[in-house]
């Protein structure tokens, strides 16, 4: 398994991702993130999910609904998934009452659990 090293893996999502505010009652950490809508299991059930990969040091306070702001668009974390790769991957679902929850589900206007896409 290769892991990143945190200065390449920031070059990267530097230069590819976006720069997101993750959101609790009480704190905030902003970082580096690459948004993309992948295959996960989340629940038991299978199927494409919006999600944001970050580097793990800085993102190891994050976890389930803590909300994030993408392409204006607010999401709530409701699953992580830390691979020991130096990334962590977030599953992100569309906050009620979000631009994002009245498109299918999943800001890319696919519906919320799309399995033939």
């Amino acid at each position: 398994m290769t892991h990143w090293s945190d200065g390449n893996d920031l070059s990267i999502l530097k230069a590819f991702g976006q720069q997101v505010s993750f959101v609790s009652d009480v704190d905030t950490v902003t970082a580096y993130g690459l948004y993309e809508r992948q295959f996960v299991e989340y629940a038991g059930v299978e199927g494409y999910k919006p999600t944001i990969s970050c580097r793990t040091s800085d993102v190891a306070d994050v976890v389930r609904s803590w909300t994030v702001e993408i392409d204006s668009l607010e999401y709530t974390v409701v699953g992580k998934q830390d691979g020991g790769t130096g990334l962590t991957v977030f599953i992100l679902e569309p906050s009620a009452g979000s631009a994002a929850d009245g498109d299918g589900g999943d800001g890319f206007g696919g519906s919320k659990w799309d399995l033939d896409s």
